[in-house]
């Protein structure tokens, strides 16, 4: 990439464990042409995105996780400026996506040389995700994770996991996929605009993130003993091999319970079901290696 292009770099403070003041140091010696932004309260990701995108700043890209990705993507959102991502959550599951290596050095330089390609965006009613949507055993992990006192980053996911096994209970749902209608009980629906969530589990293998269509994986009533039988399956996505396991694909998902249920957006709790999602073909660019 030559200086000639704009580039607008949204940092999140808080991620990386206190290493992003450092991390904006070394981006800005890298590229000392681009502008450089602190986020400072949720949602100002989505403002400062959005003021760049006016400027016609040609790329923005989102220093911190998948949130912080998403974002700075539903700031861009209908303009010509491109999402670009350096990654430093703890899932980086988007940059997976795109094959933009997680180190940041090797993401600067993938920055640098980036070509632009056009990716699918996703909408709920609570607002856009550019990873996915979800309900049921993923949202009440995510949950636990974000409430656990003693514990951080994986073993506070391993937590999670484990208090929300011990609460596990099926949930009866009604599924809307592109005008059919399903009824049955699930542990967990998730609507993947790419392959992974959760920081690398391979959720659904197959998604691509430019196809117009989500992949919604849907878990049905298993044991708990059977569920963690299966769940290292996920980083391989050989759990949908699984009989309990299904994948559907559509341009429309929501679904709807008479039980409470929390709803995640890539890897952020927001709102509860229903879930209400449809995906935007190609309604954004992404800066991604010329491989990906």
């Amino acid at each position: 990439m030559t200086q000639e292009r704009s580039v607008a770099v949204i940092v999140n403070p808080a991620a990386g464990k206190g290493r992003a003041k450092r991390y904006a140091e070394q981006v800005q010696a890298a590229m000392p042409f681009a502008e450089v932004c602190f986020t400072e309260r949720p949602g100002h990701a989505t403002e400062l995105a959005k003021a760049a995108a006016e400027r016609g700043v040609e790329i923005a890209a989102a220093l911190g996780g998948d949130g912080t990705v998403r974002e700075t993507a539903a700031g861009l959102f209908g303009s010509n400026t491109a999402l670009g991502v350096l990654p430093l959550g703890s899932g980086n599951d988007f940059a997976r996506a795109l094959k933009i290596p997680l180190q940041l050095d090797k993401a600067l330089d993938a920055l640098l040389n980036a070509e632009f390609r056009p990716i699918d965006v996703g909408e709920d009613a609570d607002g856009l995700f550019v990873c996915m949507s979800g309900v049921g055993f993923a949202s009440e992990v995510t949950r636990n994770a974000a409430n656990a006192r003693l514990f951080r980053g994986p073993a506070a996911y391993a937590y999670g996991v484990v208090k929300a096994l011990l609460q596990m209970r099926p949930v009866p749902m009604r599924l809307h996929l592109d005008g059919e209608t399903r009824e049955m009980e699930a542990l967990f629906v998730l609507a993947q605009n790419i392959p992974y969530c959760g920081g690398g589990q391979l959720m659904a293998p197959n998604a691509l993130i430019n196809d117009g269509k989500l992949d919604v994986v849907v878990v049905e009533p298993v044991g708990r003993l059977e569920l963690l039988r299966i769940f290292p399956r996920v980083y391989s996505g050989r759990h949908i091999e699984h009989p309990a396991c299904h994948v559907f694909r559509s341009s429309v998902v929501r679904i709807e319970s008479e039980m409470p249920m929390l709803k995640l957006l890539d890897g952020d709790l927001i709102g509860e079901a229903p879930l209400d999602s449809r995906i935007h073909s190609q309604a954004l660019r992404a800066a991604a290696p010329s491989s990906s």
